[in-house]
Protein backbone atom coordinates (compact mmCIF):
# COMPACT_ATOMS: atom_id res chain seq x y z
CA UNK A 1 0.00 0.00 0.00
CA UNK A 2 1.00 3.34 -0.88
CA UNK A 3 2.05 6.40 1.32
CA UNK A 4 -0.47 9.44 1.05
CA UNK A 5 1.04 12.55 2.08
CA UNK A 6 -1.28 15.72 3.27
CA UNK A 7 0.05 19.46 4.55
CA UNK A 8 0.82 18.01 8.39
CA UNK A 9 0.36 14.31 8.67
CA UNK A 10 1.66 10.61 6.58
CA UNK A 11 -1.25 8.04 6.26
CA UNK A 12 -0.49 4.67 5.30
CA UNK A 13 -3.07 3.41 2.49
CA UNK A 14 -6.54 4.64 2.53
CA UNK A 15 -7.31 8.40 4.15
CA UNK A 16 -9.77 8.79 6.96
CA UNK A 17 -12.83 10.50 5.89
CA UNK A 18 -11.81 13.47 8.44
CA UNK A 19 -8.24 13.71 7.18
CA UNK A 20 -9.68 14.40 3.53
CA UNK A 21 -11.36 17.09 4.69
CA UNK A 22 -8.73 18.63 6.39
CA UNK A 23 -6.64 17.89 3.55
CA UNK A 24 -9.44 19.43 1.06
CA UNK A 25 -9.27 22.19 3.26
CA UNK A 26 -5.78 23.19 3.18
CA UNK A 27 -5.41 22.78 -1.02
CA UNK A 28 -8.42 24.87 -1.17
CA UNK A 29 -7.14 28.17 -3.17
CA UNK A 30 -9.00 30.50 -0.51
CA UNK A 31 -7.65 28.32 2.35
CA UNK A 32 -4.58 30.89 3.62
CA UNK A 33 -6.55 34.32 2.79
CA UNK A 34 -9.12 32.66 5.46
CA UNK A 35 -6.33 31.70 7.51
CA UNK A 36 -4.62 35.04 7.31
CA UNK A 37 -8.27 36.97 8.11
CA UNK A 38 -8.51 35.02 10.75
CA UNK A 39 -5.03 35.46 12.46
CA UNK A 40 -5.74 38.90 11.97
CA UNK A 41 -8.69 38.97 13.72
CA UNK A 42 -7.48 37.37 17.01
CA UNK A 43 -4.04 39.52 16.78
CA UNK A 44 -6.67 42.29 16.64
CA UNK A 45 -8.49 41.28 19.42
CA UNK A 46 -5.59 40.83 21.65
CA UNK A 47 -4.05 44.55 20.91
CA UNK A 48 -8.08 45.97 22.15
CA UNK A 49 -7.41 43.74 25.34
CA UNK A 50 -3.89 45.14 25.89
CA UNK A 51 -4.64 48.84 24.95
CA UNK A 52 -7.62 48.68 27.44
CA UNK A 53 -5.72 47.00 30.15
CA UNK A 54 -2.96 49.68 29.98
CA UNK A 55 -5.38 52.78 29.59
CA UNK A 56 -7.30 51.36 32.40
CA UNK A 57 -3.71 51.32 34.32
CA UNK A 58 -2.96 54.75 33.59
CA UNK A 59 -6.53 56.19 34.41
CA UNK A 60 -6.36 57.72 37.84
CA UNK A 61 -9.16 56.78 40.25
CA UNK A 62 -12.21 58.38 40.14
CA UNK A 63 -11.63 59.58 43.74
CA UNK A 64 -8.28 60.68 43.16
CA UNK A 65 -8.44 63.12 39.83
CA UNK A 66 -11.18 65.22 38.65
CA UNK A 67 -13.36 66.39 41.51
CA UNK A 68 -13.20 68.70 44.82
CA UNK A 69 -12.22 65.62 47.16
CA UNK A 70 -9.13 64.35 45.33
CA UNK A 71 -6.42 66.19 47.07
CA UNK A 72 -7.58 64.53 50.31
CA UNK A 73 -8.23 61.19 48.74
CA UNK A 74 -4.85 61.31 47.26
CA UNK A 75 -2.90 62.68 50.57
CA UNK A 76 -4.94 60.22 53.25
CA UNK A 77 -5.57 56.53 52.97
CA UNK A 78 -8.08 56.96 55.60
CA UNK A 79 -10.09 60.04 53.76
CA UNK A 80 -10.34 57.62 51.08
CA UNK A 81 -11.27 54.74 52.76
CA UNK A 82 -14.09 56.05 54.19
CA UNK A 83 -15.39 57.79 50.83
CA UNK A 84 -15.33 53.77 49.67
CA UNK A 85 -16.90 52.51 52.47
CA UNK A 86 -19.96 55.42 52.58
CA UNK A 87 -21.01 55.40 49.00
CA UNK A 88 -21.18 51.22 49.30
CA UNK A 89 -22.73 51.40 52.67
CA UNK A 90 -25.52 54.27 51.74
CA UNK A 91 -26.00 51.82 48.31
CA UNK A 92 -26.87 49.13 50.72
CA UNK A 93 -28.94 50.66 53.25
CA UNK A 94 -31.10 52.21 49.98
CA UNK A 95 -31.36 48.86 48.84
CA UNK A 96 -32.46 47.07 51.43
CA UNK A 97 -35.04 49.68 52.35
CA UNK A 98 -36.25 49.56 48.35
CA UNK A 99 -36.43 45.44 49.31
CA UNK A 100 -38.36 45.98 52.21
CA UNK A 101 -36.18 44.52 54.58
CA UNK A 102 -35.55 45.95 58.34
CA UNK A 103 -32.30 47.70 59.19
CA UNK A 104 -29.50 45.04 59.86
CA UNK A 105 -26.49 45.23 62.09
CA UNK A 106 -23.65 46.69 59.31
CA UNK A 107 -20.96 45.03 60.75
CA UNK A 108 -22.56 41.58 59.40
CA UNK A 109 -22.80 42.55 56.26
CA UNK A 110 -20.40 41.12 53.88
CA UNK A 111 -19.70 44.76 52.26
CA UNK A 112 -18.63 45.73 55.38
CA UNK A 113 -16.57 43.17 56.20
CA UNK A 114 -14.62 43.49 52.93
CA UNK A 115 -12.93 46.48 54.07
CA UNK A 116 -10.18 46.59 51.54
CA UNK A 117 -12.54 46.17 48.41
CA UNK A 118 -11.33 48.92 45.88
CA UNK A 119 -7.72 49.50 47.76
CA UNK A 120 -4.61 49.81 45.68
CA UNK A 121 -1.17 49.89 46.86
CA UNK A 122 -0.74 53.20 45.85
CA UNK A 123 -3.75 54.27 47.87
CA UNK A 124 -1.40 54.01 51.10
CA UNK A 125 -1.77 52.42 54.30
CA UNK A 126 -3.76 49.71 53.76
CA UNK A 127 -4.91 49.14 57.34
CA UNK A 128 -5.41 53.01 57.62
CA UNK A 129 -7.72 52.70 54.24
CA UNK A 130 -9.71 49.74 55.70
CA UNK A 131 -10.22 51.71 59.02
CA UNK A 132 -11.62 54.75 57.01
CA UNK A 133 -13.84 52.11 55.14
CA UNK A 134 -15.26 50.69 58.29
CA UNK A 135 -16.20 54.09 59.89
CA UNK A 136 -17.69 55.60 56.44
CA UNK A 137 -19.38 52.14 55.58
CA UNK A 138 -21.36 52.15 59.30
CA UNK A 139 -22.24 56.23 59.05
CA UNK A 140 -23.34 55.77 55.68
CA UNK A 141 -25.56 53.47 56.30
CA UNK A 142 -27.04 54.72 59.29
CA UNK A 143 -27.74 57.50 56.94
CA UNK A 144 -29.70 56.18 54.41
CA UNK A 145 -31.73 54.24 56.39
CA UNK A 146 -33.01 57.20 58.47
CA UNK A 147 -33.00 59.34 55.99
CA UNK A 148 -30.37 61.42 56.52
CA UNK A 149 -27.96 63.27 53.21
CA UNK A 150 -25.23 62.15 51.69
CA UNK A 151 -23.12 64.04 53.50
CA UNK A 152 -19.93 62.48 52.93
CA UNK A 153 -18.62 64.30 49.69
CA UNK A 154 -19.55 67.76 51.05
CA UNK A 155 -17.28 66.52 54.23
CA UNK A 156 -14.44 65.52 52.58
CA UNK A 157 -14.62 69.17 50.34
CA UNK A 158 -14.98 71.10 53.11
CA UNK A 159 -11.82 69.19 54.64
CA UNK A 160 -9.54 69.54 51.24
CA UNK A 161 -10.03 72.90 51.00
CA UNK A 162 -7.06 74.78 50.07
CA UNK A 163 -4.83 71.34 49.83
CA UNK A 164 -1.77 70.90 47.50
CA UNK A 165 -1.11 67.05 47.15
CA UNK A 166 2.69 66.42 48.52
CA UNK A 167 4.46 63.03 48.56
CA UNK A 168 6.35 64.58 51.21
CA UNK A 169 4.83 64.04 54.52
CA UNK A 170 1.80 62.16 53.05
CA UNK A 171 2.21 59.55 55.87
CA UNK A 172 2.36 61.56 58.75
CA UNK A 173 -0.80 63.09 57.46
CA UNK A 174 -2.59 60.69 57.28
CA UNK A 175 -1.95 59.40 60.47
CA UNK A 176 -2.73 63.27 61.54
CA UNK A 177 -6.27 63.02 59.74
CA UNK A 178 -7.15 59.72 61.19
CA UNK A 179 -6.24 60.69 64.58
CA UNK A 180 -8.12 64.31 64.27
CA UNK A 181 -11.51 62.03 63.46
CA UNK A 182 -11.38 59.55 66.21
CA UNK A 183 -10.82 63.00 68.63
CA UNK A 184 -14.10 63.70 67.42
CA UNK A 185 -15.56 60.52 67.44
CA UNK A 186 -17.74 58.97 70.69
CA UNK A 187 -15.73 55.99 71.13
CA UNK A 188 -12.52 55.97 68.90
CA UNK A 189 -10.89 52.20 68.61
CA UNK A 190 -7.93 50.51 69.81
CA UNK A 191 -5.53 50.77 66.74
CA UNK A 192 -1.95 51.34 66.24
CA UNK A 193 -2.68 54.83 65.55
CA UNK A 194 -4.44 55.43 69.14
CA UNK A 195 -1.44 53.93 71.16
CA UNK A 196 1.54 56.15 69.04
CA UNK A 197 2.91 59.11 70.46
CA UNK A 198 1.93 61.90 68.21
CA UNK A 199 2.53 65.49 68.42
CA UNK A 200 0.65 68.05 70.32
CA UNK A 201 -0.80 69.70 67.49
CA UNK A 202 -1.99 72.65 69.99
CA UNK A 203 2.07 73.66 70.25
CA UNK A 204 3.23 75.87 67.72
CA UNK A 205 6.80 74.92 68.12
CA UNK A 206 6.22 71.43 67.73
CA UNK A 207 4.99 72.07 63.93
CA UNK A 208 8.10 73.76 63.34
CA UNK A 209 9.32 69.90 62.20
CA UNK A 210 8.12 68.93 58.54
CA UNK A 211 6.65 65.72 59.73
CA UNK A 212 5.33 67.35 62.76
CA UNK A 213 3.41 70.02 60.54
CA UNK A 214 2.27 67.43 58.09
CA UNK A 215 0.69 65.67 60.94
CA UNK A 216 -1.00 68.26 62.48
CA UNK A 217 -2.81 69.94 59.31
CA UNK A 218 -4.19 66.16 58.97
CA UNK A 219 -5.27 66.08 62.68
CA UNK A 220 -6.73 69.79 61.72
CA UNK A 221 -8.39 68.28 58.41
CA UNK A 222 -9.55 65.10 59.80
CA UNK A 223 -11.64 67.12 63.15
CA UNK A 224 -13.03 69.21 60.25
CA UNK A 225 -14.25 65.98 58.64
CA UNK A 226 -15.68 64.63 61.12
CA UNK A 227 -17.42 67.22 62.16
CA UNK A 228 -19.39 68.00 58.76
CA UNK A 229 -19.87 64.02 58.49
CA UNK A 230 -21.72 63.40 61.57
CA UNK A 231 -25.16 62.82 61.24
CA UNK A 232 -26.87 66.66 62.54
CA UNK A 233 -30.31 66.89 61.16
CA UNK A 234 -33.21 64.26 62.44
CA UNK A 235 -33.82 61.47 61.15
CA UNK A 236 -36.49 61.27 58.87
CA UNK A 237 -39.40 58.54 57.36
CA UNK A 238 -38.03 56.61 54.20
CA UNK A 239 -34.70 56.99 52.61
CA UNK A 240 -32.40 59.22 50.77
CA UNK A 241 -31.84 57.29 47.83
CA UNK A 242 -28.27 56.92 46.28
CA UNK A 243 -29.14 57.46 43.12
CA UNK A 244 -30.58 60.80 44.33
CA UNK A 245 -27.62 61.92 45.34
Amino acid sequence: MGYVRTEDQIFLGRIPSQAKGQASKLDSPGYPLLLALEIAVILLAVLVFLATALNAADKPERHMAGNAVAPLCWQSAFAHGFMHGYENGFRRGDGDYQMGRTAQDPRTLAEFKDSAAGYHSEFGDKERFRRGYREGFLGAYSDSMHNRSFRAFGAAKIAAAGMEPSAQGRREFDAGFASGYDSLHPQPPMHNDAKSKTPDCKLEAVQTSPAAAAFCDGYRRGRQFAFFAAPIEEAQPGVQTASRQ
